[in-house]
Parts: C-alpha cells; sequence; structure tokens
C-alpha cells in the first residue's frame, strides 16, 4: 500500500532523502543518530535530522510496511549552553513513500523509499491544506482518504464527530432496495460505492486499529398484504429487467430463510447483494485512522463562514473567530451545509433537514434473526451487538429532533406486523436524527461553482453507503484535478441558481 503518493510536495526547509533496504526491510546496523522514533503498523521508522540517517527497523516482511505518514510531537528542550542540542516546540511529520524496485541479474531487489520531513507549518503551503466542514461520516471519510495520501487536511466538527445523523443511522447498505425507477445513475453510483466497501474496511483497519466487519447476509423485501405483494412484484420485474441480483419467493420461501417472519407473509424479493454495516464501529475507527495518520480533527468547532478573496474561497472561520486559511475547502456539514455564512447566495447548497426516527431492542442470543427485513413503512436490522434496529420515520420538522410518540408507534405497529416476535423485547433507545435532504434526494458532490470550494453533502438517506465512492472521488478531484465522468449526476450545479 502507498500510502505517501509520489507526489508529495516539498517545501522550503524540508529535508528530502532516501533509504534502501535489500528485499525485506532489515534490522537496524548503523548507529542511529536521532532521538526521533515513530512507530509505523507495529513497525518502527526512524527519523534523522537533515543530515542524518533514516533506517527502517526490525519486523518488517514487505518493503510496503513502512510507507505511510505520520507526525510526532516534539517537545520543547532547553538549550542554556547555546550548545545546539535543544529545540522549540514543533510537530514533526514523516512522509515515507516506495519509489523504485531494482533486481540486478542475479542480485535480490533494492527498494528505495523517499522520505520527506518537515515541521509544523513547514509541511506545505497553507494553499496545499484542505478544510473540511463537517464531522460525519461523509467528511471523516474524506479527511482520512486525504490524510493518508499525505495532504494536509482539518477536519471541522460542531459537536462530537460522528454523532449526528451518521450515529443515528441504520448502517443499511442497500443501493438495490433504494434504486427507484428513473434513477439509474444513483444505482450506478452506489454499487460502485459498494464495490469499494471491502478495500475501504480494510484501510480502515490498517489505520485505526479497529475491524469492523462487512455484513452480507442480504436483505428481504417482504409483501403481507395483495397491494403489498403486487408493489414488490412491479420492482422485481424492474430490477429483473435491468439485470440485478434479485430472486422471487414465495411466503413459504421467505419464512424458511427467516422463521421468525409473520406466517402473513405472502412473497419476497431476496436481494443478496443488498449488505449492512455497523455505522456507529465505522465512524469510531474514522475517528481514530484520521487522526492516526496524520489528519487534524477539531471538535465542538462550528465552522461559521468561509473566508474569500478575489470570488475565491481561501478557508474558514469558526465561531471563536479563529481563521483557517485553506487552499480547498469541503462543505461536508450534512443538513447545516445551508448556514454557512461567506457562500454566494446563488451558490448556497439547497439542503435541508428530513427527520428520521429509531428504535432500538434488545434481543438475546435465542432470537434467531439474520437478515435486514424491508417491510411496508418499517425496516428491521439485527446488528452484531444484540441490538435490533426499527426505522425509520421521513419527516418534514425543521431541526426539530426531538423523538415523539406517534411515529414511534407507528413503526412498532409496522414491525411487529412484520415480525410478531418482537413483541416482549425490551426498547433500549429512541433516537432521531436529520439527515440532508436535497430537491431530487440525491447528493451534491464536487465544485461548488466558486473557486477554492466544493460540496459533499445531501446525501439524504445514502450517507452510510456513499462514504467510500464520495472520498475517493473527490480526493481525485483535489489531488489529480480529474472529476470522474460518473460523478457528474450529482454536480451541486444540477438545480440552477
Amino acid at each position: 500500500m502507498n500510502w505517501g503518493g509520489n507526489g508529495t510536495r516539498v517545501a522550503p526547509r524540508t529535508s528530502l532523502w532516501s533509504i534502501a533496504a535489500f528485499g525485506a526491510v532489515r534490522s537496524s546496523i548503523h548507529r542511529l543518530t536521532p532521538r526521533i522514533k515513530r512507530r509505523l503498523d507495529g513497525r518502527f521508522l526512524t527519523l534523522g535530522p537533515p543530515d542524518g540517517i533514516v533506517e527502517a527497523l526490525q519486523g518488517c516482511s514487505e518493503t510496503d510496511a513502512v510507507c505511510g505518514r505520520r507526525a510526532e510531537i516534539i517537545p520543547a528542550v532547553p538549550d542554556p549552553d547555546n550548545a545546539g542540542e535543544g529545540n522549540e516546540s514543533c510537530v514533526l511529520t514523516a512522509d515515507v513513500s516506495r519509489r523504485t524496485a531494482i533486481a540486478p541479474p542475479g542480485r535480490r531487489a533494492v527498494f528505495v523509499f523517499d522520505v520527506v520531513m518537515t515541521m509544523a507549518g513547514q509541511s506545505s503551503t497553507r494553499g496545499d491544506r484542505v478544510a473540511v466542514i463537517g464531522g460525519g461520516i461523509i467528511g471523516l471519510s474524506l479527511g482520512w482518504q486525504l490524510a493518508r495520501r499525505g495532504r494536509p487536511v482539518t477536519v471541522f466538527e460542531r459537536d462530537t464527530a460522528g454523532r449526528a445523523a451518521s450515529w443515528v443511522a441504520a448502517g443499511m447498505l442497500a443501493p438495490v432496495s433504494e434504486f427507484g425507477f428513473e434513477n439509474e445513475d444513483f444505482l450506478e453510483f452506489g454499487r460502485r460505492s459498494m464495490d469499494l466497501f471491502p478495500r475501504f474496511l480494510d484501510e480502515l483497519a490498517e489505520d485505526s486499529g479497529r475491524n469492523v466487519p462487512l455484513d452480507t447476509r442480504g436483505t428481504l423485501v417482504v409483501g403481507f398484504h395483495r397491494d403489498d405483494t403486487e408493489r414488490i412484484r412491479r420492482i422485481f420485474d424492474f430490477r429483473e429487467h435491468k439485470g440485478l441480483p434479485v430472486q422471487w419467493l414465495t411466503g413459504a420461501g421467505a419464512r424458511e430463510m427467516e422463521p421468525l417472519l409473520s406466517p402473513r407473509a405472502l412473497a419476497a424479493m431476496w436481494i443478496p447483494e443488498d449488505h449492512q454495516i455497523d455505522n456507529r464501529r465505522v465512524v469510531d475507527a474514522l475517528r481514530e485512522a484520521l487522526v492516526g495518520v496524520g489528519g487534524e480533527l477539531l471538535e465542538q468547532t462550528r465552522v461559521t463562514s468561509i473566508l474569500a478573496r478575489d470570488g475565491r474561497c481561501t478557508g474558514v472561520v469558526t465561531d471563536q473567530g479563529e481563521q483557517h486559511p485553506a487552499g480547498v475547502t469541503v462543505l461536508a456539514a450534512g443538513c447545516w451545509s445551508g448556514g454557512i455564512g461567506g457562500i454566494p447566495k446563488e451558490l448556497v447548497p439547497k439542503v435541508r433537514p428530513v427527520k428520521g426516527q429509531i428504535v432500538s431492542l434488545l434481543a438475546d442470543s435465542t432470537y434467531e434473526f439474520t437478515r435486514v427485513i424491508r417491510a411496508p413503512d418499517a425496516y428491521i436490522l439485527p446488528k452484531g451487538d444484540g441490538r435490533l434496529l426499527i426505522g425509520a420515520t421521513e419527516e418534514e420538522m425543521g431541526f426539530d429532533n426531538a423523538p415523539t410518540a406517534g411515529p414511534v408507534m407507528h413503526l412498532i405497529e409496522r414491525a411487529w406486523e412484520a415480525m410478531p416476535a418482537i413483541y416482549d423485547l425490551p426498547i433500549e433507545s429512541i433516537d432521531a436524527g436529520l439527515r440532508p435532504g436535497t430537491r431530487d434526494h440525491e447528493p451534491l458532490i464536487g465544485e461548488s461553482g466558486m473557486e477554492g470550494l466544493m460540496f459533499a453533502t445531501g446525501h439524504y438517506r445514502h450517507g452510510i453507503l456513499l462514504a467510500p465512492i464520495t472520498a475517493l472521488a473527490l480526493c481525485e478531484v483535489i489531488i489529480d484535478g480529474n472529476t470522474p465522468e460518473w460523478l457528474t449526476p450529482f454536480a451541486p450545479q444540477r438545480f440552477g441558481g
């Protein structure tokens, strides 16, 4: 895995040198001159001063194991005798990437690594820094992916990162279930993101030390009345016509897969490729991964407006009046995206809050229920930690996120009709979150129309599903200047003024 990339910029007063290792990186041979060490994924890299030695130390079975970007806080050291042995407090950053592999005939391969060591404020110009407004799953994913590519990034979160809509979400990854009759672009986008999830989770485990499993046991869309069944049949026929992986089941076939379904189940559509994940574990891992690869996370820091000069966005201003210059600013503040000041009126993202309430029940080990069930007006998801989620409402209630009795009663009633066995389960919690909705319920991703400002917002019900592709697509736009063609349907300018 190439973490730093060969495009890392070297600012004035930085040091660039290389190390070579024969085959797998060997143990230390030379005397170590520096006192600064940093652990990289269970292995050690030692960084010297500009005229020092850089060596990879013991335990590396693969040369790429040393590649990465890490930051070390160096405390101030006094130098009372003016002997040149002290230093000021600073942050040291190392970017390590494999540059070449040379294998002379009959010899073991020689791997050469590029190493950039810089101090805070010198690792890049402010023009390189990316400011991400919003620490939900979209902002965290983007910040983390930028940082692991060596790009300086700061994520600003008004509260605690990952504790708003990303926390209340159910964690469904359902591009096929959610696919309507007209939004084929979204289907393609969602399936691309689903395909990225294994890689996304592998990299997340590398950088956070947390393994988050992908639940691939599939989804059942169940009908209990004639109208339900006819509606599901139309949906099934359309998906089958598009060549999507779906299977039609009788009620008996559905109950064979999930015995706890109501005997009233008449028919079902089986979607093996619609999965789910524990979104809470994902956002917790993202917080650790972002900081672990050198990104900056500022929580309890609300961005009130962007900075602008000559029609260009040049950073952000926080509620403390602090200015944070940045070369690129990404607005990923969910339903609060429209409230950031400084954006020209005609470019303000048309995003509104859509309230969603969800009920968490507690099931014991005897409750055998494994798949996602989508019933009329409710879905039921078993989580690996014993929770059973029932969701979710869609309410146009502004920024009111208080749980309310009526919608919750309706959710539980519809879930009970689908699965009567939930009747005696205790309620763990009732939560409400605010989804960021757009006019067409599809996201706004890409250039905003103002230089230096990008949008990654409006993901509505699909923020968890679309986190990988949103992060990777915007990394390509920001770092390489390329906008993938399949991102065009979600351009923020599609609504005009």
